[in-house]
């Protein structure tokens, strides 16, 4: 059960004075029943009952002009000086009772207003909110930088992964895997002793080339420009050469070659070469 302080002169006060007993006693019941902050949410059928005469919200706001008790959201009211009377001094963050009543003074959304109200008993207050303002107005800008750096991290990876995949009209073309296809790399050397394994046909690097050629004009015949990246080029290559492999076996022609390629010469010299 809450304690509270109680005026012994606000029944010299001139606008208490001027109340019916019903509004008298509301005031009263009203502050006995509001939080810390002075804020109630009122129930009017509820309180009719209890102080045995019907009361309502327009009844408690009217008050001494409106100056008493003020409206806020959530169909709440303030009573505007229970703070300043009950605590008989300036809140200050650090103290624990005055913190419930600042954290409820924020949960209502009227802190900003306390402390225009009253600046004498806020002026802590106001300090410490301003640190931290400062702190959160800091603190935003420093995640804001982070999220800025981190997108442009970001930005300049899709970049890069849309020209690899052709996001950004950048292709692998026939030409580029033409010119990667001639080169002594480790794919080439896999894919020839590949070759090898399955079909116990030992390629000579022209063969191998004249192989690559006419898959190339093959896809150039299809009107395909070339792929999204390398690695869909090598697989494409694979698995034709595979399929023509596989069919020469059958009966079927490899490829057209030239009479002057030679068909038997040192392969393992030529990729080593």
């Amino acid at each position: 059960m809450a304690n509270r302080f109680v005026d012994t002169e606000l029944w010299d006060r001139p606008w208490f004075m001027d109340l019916t007993p019903k509004l008298k006693c509301l005031v009263q019941y009203f502050w006995a029943k509001c939080d810390n902050s002075g804020v109630l949410r009122p129930s009017w059928k509820l309180i009719s009952v209890q102080i045995g005469e019907e009361v309502s919200e327009e009844d408690l706001i009217s008050i001494d002009g409106g100056k008493q008790f003020e409206k806020i959201d959530g169909g709440k009211i303030w009573s505007l000086d229970f703070i300043k009377f009950q605590q008989k001094g300036k809140l200050s963050p650090s103290k624990k009772p005055h913190k419930q009543i600042i954290n409820l003074l924020q949960e209502h959304g009227i802190i900003e207003r306390f402390c225009k109200l009253f600046p004498s008993i806020s002026e802590s207050l106001e300090i410490s909110l301003t640190k931290v303002n400062d702190n959160l107005i800091e603190g935003y800008t420093k995640v804001n930088d982070n999220l800025s750096e981190i997108s442009e991290k970001v930005q300049v990876k899709v970049k890069v992964k849309d020209k690899v995949r052709g996001g950004l009209g950048e292709i692998f073309t026939v030409e580029e895997f033409r010119e990667f296809s001639r080169k002594q790399t480790a794919w080439r050397t896999d894919l020839q002793m590949e070759i090898l394994r399955r079909y116990k046909r030992k390629l000579t690097d022209d063969e191998f080339v004249a192989m690559v050629d006419d898959f190339l004009g093959s896809v150039r015949a299809g009107d395909q420009p070339g792929w999204p990246d390398e690695r869909e080029a090598k697989k494409h290559c694979f698995n034709s050469l595979m399929k023509r492999l596989g069919n020469s076996d059958s009966g079927g022609s490899v490829v057209q070659m030239h009479s002057s390629v030679p068909k038997h010469t040192n392969w393992r010299q030529k990729l080593k070469a």
